[in-house]
């Protein structure tokens, strides 16, 4: 059988040169992890009025925001995912025709939709630090008079 010869192994032949020239995957779906970090430090300092917290716009921080919610509710024995998307996306539309009807000029600059999804998907923040609370406080604590 010779020692020659195709077979497995060998690795990396008919890829070619091998991991080292690919960009991360992160990198490469256009998603900024540190970005989703700083604006959500922004997000809970909202007196800092840096201009580089609010440059780029991103759909990852406020999709990680819904799924995080979803996940938190779903440890209370609440199935609510399609409720935050639908809502999400309802509320994202409502408020960017709002925002393009209110600032309608003559110059044509428009709020763009994905402007406002993300908008609205930072603003989720609160309510997953309100849902992980709810996990750990017990039920029927709080009640009104």
């Amino acid at each position: 059988w010779g020692g020659s010869g195709g077979g497995g192994g060998g690795g990396g032949g008919a890829y070619g040169g091998g991991d080292d020239d690919e960009t991360p995957l992160l990198e490469e779906l256009g998603i900024d992890p540190g970005q989703i970090v700083r604006r959500t430090f922004a997000m809970l300092n909202p007196l800092s009025t840096r201009a580089e917290d609010a440059g780029d716009d991103d759909l990852a921080g406020p999709l990680l925001f819904a799924f995080a919610l979803g996940s938190l509710h779903l440890m209370r024995g609440r199935v609510h995912f399609g409720y935050i998307l639908g809502w999400s996306a309802l509320a994202t539309f409502a408020m960017q025709w709002l925002l393009n009807q209110l600032a309608a000029g003559g110059d044509g600059t428009r709020i763009e939709l994905y402007r406002c999804g993300s908008i609205i998907g930072y603003c989720m923040l609160p309510m997953c630090l309100l849902a992980a609370a709810a996990l750990v406080l017990p039920t029927g604590s709080v009640t009104t008079a």
